[in-house]
C-alpha cells in the first residue's frame, strides 16, 4: 500500500512574478513551502491541471520542474477541463474520481489549499464517498508567525454534506424510464434504485439473481452506466454456462504461449477490464476448481495467466455475478462454495419474472417490446398487432417461463406469420396448451401441476404458496411436490 498526494497547481501563488511579468517557479509558493519544510513526505504525488496536453500550460510545467527535487516521484496529469467547467462542480468530481478510482487500494490525501471554490467543493464530495481519500489544507506563510507549515486535517462526515451539494442523490432518488432498451415498470423501480446506491460505491461486487430473460444483464449494465470513472471503458460480459473449464478459465484470465496447444498471449477478462466492470453471468454454473480460482483472484485482486506459476497482474475490476438458479440452496447443497457466495453476495439484487408484475406493467411492456421489434424491422405504425378476444385471454393467462426474452420472440414470430388479427389457433401450441396435450387429466395430477404452478408464480417461495392455495396445500405438501419434481428432472 503506498501513500499518495493529489494537489491542482495554485496558478498564482506557486510563482514569483519577475518585473517583465515572466513566471518564476517560488521555493516558498504553496507547493514549494510543504516541500522544502518536508511536510510532503508521498510515493507518488500526482500533480493536477486542467490543460490537455504538455506544453498548453508552462506554468504547470515550471511547477513540476520546481518540486522535483524534493519529491520521490511526481505524476504530472492532465485533465483536459474546458475554462468554463474549472467552475462546475459536477463536471469536477467525475474527471477526479476517474483519477482517484485507479488507486483503490492506496492511501490517498488531496492538499485543497491549491483550486478554485469548485474544485474544493469537489474534493469535500469525493472524500465523503471514497473511505480513502482524506484532505487537508496549510496555513500560508503569512499567517503561521514564521511558524513551518503544518497540515490541518479536514474530518468528512457523510452527513454533514449538504444534499444539495452532492450530484449524486438525484441518481440515487430517480431512475431513467428508458435505459438502454429497456423499460423500467415501477416494480422494477426498487431494484433499479438500489443498483444504483451499488454503482455509487467504489469496487463493491454485487450477486443478481432472478429467473432466465428477466433482464439481468440490463441491471448489470445500468450499474456500469452510472459507476463513475468505470464507466469509461466497455464493460466485459463473459457467460460462464456456454464454456468448459479450460476455455473458461484462458478467457477469464488469459494465457501464455504453450500453455495448451495453439496457446497465445492474451489478456483474460478480468484484465481487460481492468478499471471498468466485468459481468460473469450464470455463475452458479462453474466448476468447484474454477470456483476456487475465481475466489482467489476477488480477494487478492491478482491475476495469473493460464501456463504461467510467476507472473502476476493486479486488477481493478468491479465484479458482477448474476444466475437463474438458486445460489444458497446449491451453497447448502455443498456444489457452491460458501466463502465464494459471500464474497459475491456483498450487495445482492433480484429481477422480477414476467408473471409477478401487474397487468397494466405487463401491458407497459408489452406496447414497448412491440414497439422495438416494428422499429427494428421497420414494420409501419399502423400494422400493430391486434387479437380476438380468446387469443388475447390465452396470453394474458400464459405463464411465460422464458419472461421478457420469450415474450420479444413471440412478438416477432406473431409479425412473421400474421398480417390481421392474431387467432387462438395462429399462436404457438406452448401457448396454446401450456401443460401440453398428453398431460394427463385426472384432477390428481391436475391440482398437482396447479401447485407447482403457484409455487413458481410465487418466486418459490413455499410459503406464499400456501397463503394463496388455501386449503388442501399445506407447506408439507408444496415441499414435498417440490422435491418429488426437482427429483423427476434431475
Amino acid at each position: 500500500m503506498s501513500r499518495l498526494l493529489f494537489s491542482w497547481i495554485a496558478y498564482n501563488h506557486d510563482f514569483i512574478f519577475m518585473e517583465n511579468g515572466i513566471p518564476v517557479f517560488n521555493p516558498e509558493g504553496t507547493h514549494g513551502d510543504c516541500y522544502t519544510h518536508g511536510i510532503f513526505k508521498y510515493h507518488e504525488h500526482i500533480l493536477l491541471t486542467k490543460a490537455s496536453k504538455m506544453g498548453e500550460d508552462n506554468r504547470f510545467e515550471r511547477v513540476v520542474l520546481g518540486i522535483k527535487p524534493y519529491a520521490n516521484k511526481i505524476i504530472p496529469c492532465y485533465l483536459n477541463i474546458d475554462d468554463r467547467d474549472v467552475v462546475n462542480v459536477e463536471v469536477l468530481v467525475k474527471t477526479l474520481e476517474k483519477e482517484i478510482i485507479k488507486y483503490p487500494k492506496d492511501e490517498l490525501e488531496a492538499y485543497i489549499s491549491p483550486g478554485t471554490p469548485a474544485m474544493q467543493t469537489a474534493w469535500y464530495l469525493l472524500a465523503s464517498k471514497f473511505n480513502n481519500l482524506k484532505l487537508f489544507q496549510v496555513d500560508p506563510p503569512k499567517f503561521r508567525n514564521e511558524k513551518p507549515p503544518e497540515k490541518k486535517w479536514i474530518k468528512i462526515i457523510k452527513t454533514e454534506v449538504p444534499t444539495k451539494l452532492n450530484y449524486f442523490h438525484e441518481s440515487i432518488r430517480k431512475v431513467k424510464e428508458n435505459t438502454e432498451g429497456t423499460l423500467v415498470t415501477n416494480s422494477m423501480k426498487p431494484s433499479y434504485e438500489r443498483a444504483t446506491k451499488i454503482a455509487l460505491t467504489h469496487d463493491i461486487t454485487a450477486l443478481i439473481l432472478g429467473e432466465t430473460g428477466t433482464g439481468k444483464e440490463f441491471l448489470a449494465r445500468f450499474i456500469h452506466q452510472q459507476s463513475g470513472g468505470r464507466s469509461i471503458k466497455e464493460m466485459i460480459t463473459i457467460n460462464c454456462a456456454q464454456l468448459d473449464d479450460q476455455l473458461l478459465e484462458s478467457r477469464l484470465f488469459g494465457t501464455v504461449v504453450g500453455a495448451y496447444t495453439d496457446a497465445k498471449d492474451t489478456l483474460g477478462a478480468f484484465r481487460e477490464a481492468n478499471h471498468s466492470s466485468l459481468f460473469l453471468d450464470e455463475i452458479g454454473d462453474i466448476s468447484p476448481r474454477l470456483q476456487q480460482t475465481l475466489l482467489r483472484v476477488l480477494e487478492t485482486r491478482e491475476v495469473s495467466p493460464v501456463g504461467s506459476f510467476k507472473e502476476k497482474h493486479k486488477v481493478n475490476v468491479r465484479v458482477i455475478a448474476a444466475t437463474h438458479k438458486n445460489l444458497y440452496g446449491l451453497v447448502e447443497k455443498g456444489k457452491f462454495r460458501r466463502d465464494l457466495y459471500h464474497r459475491i453476495c456483498i450487495a445482492d439484487l433480484e429481477t422480477i419474472p414476467y408473471r409477478m408484475l401487474p397487468r397494466n406493467e405487463k401491458n407497459e411492456l408489452f406496447e414497448f417490446i412491440d414497439e422495438k421489434v416494428r422499429k427494428k424491422y421497420g414494420i409501419k405504425q399502423t400494422n400493430k398487432l391486434s387479437f380476438s378476444k380468446q387469443a388475447k385471454d390465452c396470453i394474458e393467462n400464459y405463464m411465460f417461463p422464458g419472461n421478457l426474452r420469450e415474450l420479444n420472440h413471440l412478438i416477432e414470430r406473431l409479425y412473421v406469420f400474421n398480417e390481421i388479427e392474431i387467432k387462438f389457433e395462429d399462436l404457438p401450441f406452448r401457448i396454446r396448451f401450456p401443460d401440453g396435450t398428453g398431460a394427463s387429466l385426472k384432477l390428481k395430477d391436475v391440482k398437482e401441476r396447479h401447485i407447482l404452478k403457484v409455487y413458481k408464480m410465487c418466486g418459490e417461495n413455499i410459503s406464499k404458496a400456501e397463503k394463496i392455495l388455501g386449503q388442501g396445500a399445506s407447506h408439507n405438501i408444496i415441499r414435498n411436490l417440490v422435491k418429488k419434481s426437482n427429483e423427476k428432472n434431475n
